[in-house]
């Protein structure tokens, strides 16, 4: 799946019709939807994406003559950028998926409850004790079916937000990386 290309982005479309976008046609089509239908917090993660990708198609804004014209150049140049970037975009590219770490194995051999399970991506789900509506062991589930739309969504959502607590040690390279998300106790960059 390419985030640049594929649909994966909840919106509203002028029409009130709810649907997903790619991340390019926001950027491009804009005028064709009214908003987003996310929560909140996917909302946070989207808008920043948006940002990111608009300013670096952008090289700018550098002043407000530049910012007054962004209306009219953003869709040419989003398109030239994520067409440039494309395969940078591809979420499970063998060398380099986005957003992702190449090469993570589990740091117990064949443990298959070393790696945090799919669900921890989505925040609404239960998690530990703190159980939710109809969902009191959301994260012990390892049978859920998450589509690739929500894997991206909930991906780029966990890397905007710190949720704190232990995680799971994973390998890198060969080495154990920190077991909490506090970036005090990190004794290494791994970055």
């Amino acid at each position: 799946m390419n985030v640049g290309f594929d649909p994966w982005i909840p919106v509203v479309t002028v029409a009130g019709e709810r649907k997903l976008a790619s991340l390019c046609s926001v950027l491009t089509e804009g005028e064709k939807f009214v908003d987003l239908a996310v929560r909140p917090h996917e909302r946070v993660a989207l808008m920043r994406l948006f940002l990111c990708v608009s300013h670096a198609a952008l090289d700018g804004p550098k002043d407000y003559d530049e910012w007054c014209e962004v209306p009219k150049r953003l869709p040419d140049a989003a398109l030239k950028y994520l067409m440039k970037w494309k395969e940078h975009f591809e979420l499970f590219h063998k060398e380099r998926p986005w957003l992702q770490v190449v090469g993570l194995k589990s740091a117990k051999e064949n443990d298959g409850n070393a790696f945090t399970p799919l669900a921890k991506l989505d925040f609404s789900l239960a998690s530990g004790a703190a159980s939710t509506l109809f969902d009191h062991q959301g994260t012990q589930n390892w049978d859920r079916c998450f589509d690739h739309s929500q894997q991206a969504l909930g991906l780029i959502s966990m890397q905007n937000f710190s949720t704190c607590g232990l995680l799971s040690r994973p390998l890198w390279n060969g080495e154990a990386t920190a077991d909490s998300a506090n970036s005090k106790l990190h004794s290494k960059k791994y970055y």
